[in-house]
């Protein structure tokens, strides 16, 4: 019987080349729309580069990794939703400028929400506790800075997740239009850790 053990521990910047394509496997479809090209894969060097910088949405700051024998094969990423606009938009600029994306953007989160904004596994590791070991670990962070509640976006049509998250214990409180995709907002209540 395998038993791999997880460990979990805040990014570093030489994480870059693992994590990368794994927020760029988060963000799917979004990937591609601010790359304007069929292949979210395209975004990697871009998310690399933003990865390794501090105060944005995709920097090693706000990331927890999973490792399975020193190996990193899952991320979270999140932030306080007060410091949303100001994380965005160094990315939105840079692919504004770099690729010509243009479309409308709405505010995904708040202040006063805990934010998680992309979580992934790699394939070969999915349906193992990975994701739902990350999603914790960040709830407890969040708990530590003192944040009330902590909230993400999930695909309107991702039946799989959407049952992760109501596991774990979050609850739908809304449903958002982004980049021209529906999304569910879900909410947990960081009182109930």
């Amino acid at each position: 019987m395998n038993h791999e053990i997880i460990q979990i521990r805040p990014a570093r910047v030489s994480d870059h080349p693992s994590v990368a394509p794994l927020i760029v496997q988060a963000l799917d479809e979004l990937a591609a729309k601010y790359t304007n090209s069929p292949d979210p894969l395209n975004l990697i060097p871009d998310i690399a580069l933003f990865f390794v910088q501090e105060k944005n949405m995709y920097s090693y700051a706000q990331t927890l990794v999973a490792e399975i024998d020193n190996r990193v094969v899952g991320s979270v990423t999140a932030y306080d939703g007060a410091d949303f606009i100001l994380f965005r938009d160094p990315f939105i600029q840079h692919v504004s400028r770099k690729y010509g994306f243009n479309l409308p953007l709405v505010p995904e989160t708040e202040a006063g929400e805990y934010y998680i904004d992309t979580l992934s596994v790699i394939p070969s590791q999915q349906g193992k506790g990975i994701g739902a070991a990350l999603i914790r670990a960040m709830l407890q962070h969040a708990a530590v800075l003192n944040h009330q509640r902590a909230g993400l976006l999930v695909e309107a049509a991702n039946a799989p997740a959407k049952k992760l998250y109501g596991q774990i214990g979050f609850k739908k409180a809304g449903e958002k239009q982004l980049l021209k995709s529906s999304y569910d907002h879900l909410v947990f209540d960081l009182a109930n850790l």
